[in-house]
């Protein structure tokens, strides 16, 4: 009687096992999250360092009825006691299907990008086309090809930047021009993404930089769906216009709490030590914006505002 009670007892138990696996099994977040579409119509972004020095971004945005990104333009300033940098750039984006069937996307860009350090100036202007080629709803490659004039003196430019996929999320990336390669490589765990390295290799010496970006997440506060993805500007992995459409896969559906970032490099055969910075994030809406706070040691000021 006691062996029946014992082995009834058992069998109670890993059908309750089995039954619990099952529900967590079939948890979906992204089913859970709440839909609050936003297209904004500009995004501002301001840091200042305690060295002083002070960044900003302002992006506009422009829409197709279907609400893809018609066209933008990019400002980017950078200014500290030892150098001054700008750059200005404006996209326009055509959507057509090739003669093989893939969805792809072509984008015009010009821009303007000049620095100061000193008495040394740079200035230069980028023609470019980045032709992006879909397979089905994510990006498999991106070639960009155009030309860069400086001081009167004409280059061409070329690169390419491939991206591969698990089970929709984007698990790695390499980007190929004359002179570098970079390696992005992301790591998963379920449905977070936990971490992302990014190793740039010159080509032509040992010159390398490896940068490590750490994120965690709430373990149980699931993020809205916004259906832009405005996480893609914090991210900055992937080219933020393309990410913003979603079209690297999943997303994380948990709410972002921090970020960890670590950077060190070798050049002319020393390794040193580049930085590193520790950034935890809020988010704040109205009727009007959605704003992306960050609390960082190493910064006075951090924060992005989405304007509708």
């Amino acid at each position: 009687m006691k062996n029946k009670t014992s082995i009834i007892a058992s069998l109670i138990a890993i059908f309750t096992l089995i039954s619990c696996g099952s529900d967590s099994d079939s948890f979906n977040p992204y089913k859970d999250q709440t839909k609050m579409p936003i297209y904004p119509k500009s995004l501002s972004f301001r840091s200042i360092n305690n060295d002083g020095a002070t960044t900003y971004e302002n992006w506009t945005f422009q829409y197709n009825n279907d609400s893809t990104i018609k066209s933008y333009t990019y400002e980017h300033s950078i200014t500290s006691d030892t150098e001054t940098i700008k750059e200005n750039k404006q996209g326009s984006l055509r959507y057509y299907v090739d003669y093989t069937g893939s969805r792809c996307i072509e984008n015009t860009v010009y821009s303007k990008y000049s620095s100061k350090r000193g008495i040394n100036t740079l200035v230069y202007t980028d023609t470019i086309t980045e032709n992006v080629k879909l397979i089905g709803s994510t990006i498999s490659a991106i070639n960009t090809s155009g030309w860069r004039t400086t001081n009167g003196v004409i280059e061409t430019i070329s690169n390419n930047r491939t991206f591969t996929y698990a089970n929709d999320y984007c698990t790695s990336s390499t980007f190929n021009d004359k002179t570098n390669e970079i390696s992005y490589t992301y790591k998963w765990n379920g449905d977070r993404l936990v971490r992302v390295t990014v190793h740039k290799q010159s080509k032509e010496s040992s010159n390398m930089t490896n940068d490590t970006y750490n994120y965690t997440y709430s373990r149980k506060d699931i993020a809205k769906d916004y259906d832009f993805n405005l996480l893609a500007f914090v991210y900055a992995h992937n080219p933020e216009i393309y990410s913003a459409m979603n079209l690297f896969g999943k997303v994380t559906p948990y709410k972002l709490e921090s970020k960890e970032y670590e950077s060190y490099g070798m050049r002319n055969g020393r390794e040193y030590e580049l930085e590193s910075e520790l950034h935890s994030f809020s988010i704040m809406e109205d009727s009007n914006t959605v704003t992306i706070m960050t609390d960082s040691p190493g910064y006075s000021e951090y924060i992005y505002i989405f304007q509708r």
